[in-house]
């Protein structure tokens, strides 16, 4: 990275940590709030395993990045992938014995999101023409995935894709996100990779190993769409 491109962002990132330490928050503080939240991240995938859940914990927002203070009484964001119900991008990726969803897109998929077909979990060829619990079949006759049904599966007092629950004070409030995980870079999302980024960040390399690790597939439809309910 060349001294004009770190010169450019290093003001704007020394601006927060000296706002943070400025309030009280010191280095130190930061760094034990990240700790913390990789410690709990590890004991909610130990008790998930434990439990026998298939399911993978993330914690994301600022709490996790050490970002925040107690006076603003920000939340902590989960996100439950369900590694059990994979997503792919065609029938070459198919596992057996899982509940293989395959990404479809077109004319009536608005940009950024898809929609989800039910595959056979003994063979990888997608479900046509069948009624199945939690889906419903297109004008194609295509077996497609119920999106809210899912979060509702998880979670009971859903708002958009996530559900907010209040802990024990009623102040502080926890946001619980349910997703697939996506085994492999959709090529929808491949522009994504290639867009210019201020500052060039993350660098391409950085990116490339981000794109071995698949993506999420929140089941939240486009506000307007007349299929949302699929998105």
């Amino acid at each position: 990275m060349s001294d004009n491109v770190f010169s450019c962002f290093v003001p704007e990132s020394l601006l927060l940590t000296q706002i943070l330490d400025d309030v009280g928050l010191a280095q130190d503080d930061r760094l034990k709030m990240t700790e913390f939240a990789n410690v709990l991240e590890t004991i909610h995938n130990f008790h998930s395993n434990f439990q026998g859940f298939e399911r993978s914990v993330y914690l994301f927002g600022s709490r996790s990045e050490g970002a925040t203070t107690p006076d603003l009484q920000s939340d902590t964001d989960y996100l439950f992938c369900w590694e059990n119900v994979p997503v792919i991008t065609e029938l070459s990726q198919w596992r057996p014995q899982m509940e293989n969803g395959m990404m479809i897109s077109g004319e009536d998929t608005h940009p950024g999101y898809i929609k989800i077909q039910q595959v056979h979990p003994d063979k990888p060829e997608p479900i046509n023409g069948v009624d199945l619990p939690f889906c419903i079949r297109d004008a194609r006759g295509r077996v497609l995935r119920l999106s809210l049904d899912f979060v509702k599966r998880t979670f009971q007092n859903v708002t958009g894709p996530a559900e907010t629950r209040p802990w024990d004070t009623g102040i502080i409030s926890s946001d619980y996100v349910t997703c697939r995980r996506c085994i492999q870079w959709p090529p929808l999302a491949e522009n994504w990779l290639l867009r210019r980024r201020p500052f060039n960040w993350p660098p391409t390399a950085k990116l490339q190993e981000m794109k071995k690790y698949g993506c999420f597939v929140v089941p939240i439809g486009y506000s307007h769409s007349q299929a949302r309910n699929v998105e």
